[in-house]
């Protein structure tokens, strides 16, 4: 059965939250603070009115947090 990312983030940050989710140019980030920043990112949107199927445009430079 093929996963989503939501799924296959929350399954990892419940089996191994101090495995390493994401490394990028010598940086790298736990499933434990990917799962909190998601959560975080998730509030924020929530807080400015974003619902579901709502589009929203990002645009940042290539790093962890454009990941998340």
């Amino acid at each position: 059965m093929m996963k989503n990312i939501f799924t296959y983030i929350i399954d990892n940050y419940s089996n191994s939250p101090d495995k390493t989710a994401i490394k990028h140019n010598g940086n790298k980030i736990t499933y434990s603070e990917l799962y909190n920043a998601l959560l975080n990112r998730i509030s924020f949107f929530n807080i400015q009115g974003v619902k579901s199927q709502d589009i929203v445009a990002i645009y940042m430079d290539n790093s962890i947090d454009m990941i998340v």
